[in-house]
C-alpha cells in the first residue's frame, strides 16, 4: 500500500496491521501523508478499525503485551467505531471565547485532567454555534469528542455509520453560516482516528 508492504500479525482478540521497517521511521511530511493513506484504505477494507498513532514504534513482543494490558478498552473501542467513520468539524474565528482553565489546573488525575480539557474545548465555542451543529446532525451521531489544542480553533469529532456520511454531509451544508466571523469546515469521512484508546 502506498509503496509500503504491510503486514497483519494475529494478536489473540485483534490483528494488527503493521509495517516492518529497516530503520525508525522519519518523521515527515511525506511520511504522515503516506501513513494516512494507508489508514484510509485499511479503514475502507474493514468494518472495525482503530489506527495507532503516527510515528508508533514497538517491537511485536511489545504490541502483544499492550492489547494483551489493553484489550478490555480495545474490544469496547472495536464495537464503537464498528460500521462507522468519523466526520470532523472544525470551528474557527474571532468570537471563539477561552477556555475556563481552572478546572483543568485543578485535576487530580488523569481522567480529571482529560475530562476538563474536553469541557474546556467546546466551552471555547458559543452555545448557539454548537446547538446549531447538534440540531442539524445530532440524528446521525453514535459519539463525540472536540479538541482545542490545535492552532486552527476547535475541532469537534463525530462518529457516524458509514452510510450516514453523504446525509450528515448534506445536512451541515445547509446550516447558515455563524455569525461574527466564524467559519465551519467539515472534513471526512475518515478512520475512526479520534476515538482510538490511549494505549500507551
Amino acid at each position: 500500500m502506498s509503496g509500503r508492504r504491510v503486514e497483519f500479525v494475529d494478536l489473540g482478540p485483534v490483528c494488527a496491521a503493521v509495517e516492518r521497517p529497516g530503520e525508525d521511521p522519519a518523521a515527515s511530511e511525506d511520511a504522515l501523508r503516506r501513513q494516512h493513506a494507508i489508514v484510509c484504505r485499511l479503514g475502507d477494507r474493514f468494518e472495525a478499525l482503530l489506527p495507532a498513532r503516527f510515528g508508533t514504534v514497538v517491537d511485536i513482543g511489545e504490541l502483544r503485551r499492550i492489547v494483551a494490558l489493553r484489550a478490555e478498552a480495545i474490544g469496547r473501542a472495536l464495537e464503537l467505531v464498528r460500521g462507522r467513520v468519523q466526520m470532523t468539524v472544525r470551528i474557527a474565528g474571532a468570537l471563539l471565547e477561552p477556555a475556563a482553565d481552572s478546572a483543568i489546573r485543578a485535576a487530580a488525575s488523569g481522567t480529571e485532567y482529560l475530562r476538563a480539557r474536553r469541557a474546556a474545548a467546546t466551552a471555547r465555542v458559543p452555545a448557539a454555534v454548537l446547538a446549531r451543529i447538534e440540531s442539524a446532525v445530532g440524528r446521525f451521531v453514535a459519539a463525540s469528542r472536540a479538541d482545542d489544542s490545535g492552532a486552527r480553533g476547535v475541532a469537534v469529532y463525530h462518529l457516524v455509520g458509514r452510510d450516514h456520511a453523504e446525509p450528515y454531509r448534506a445536512a451541515m451544508s445547509e446550516l447558515p453560516p455563524p455569525a461574527g466571523g466564524l467559519t465551519i469546515r467539515v472534513s471526512g469521512p475518515w478512520p475512526p482516528f479520534a476515538f482510538v484508546p490511549e494505549l500507551w
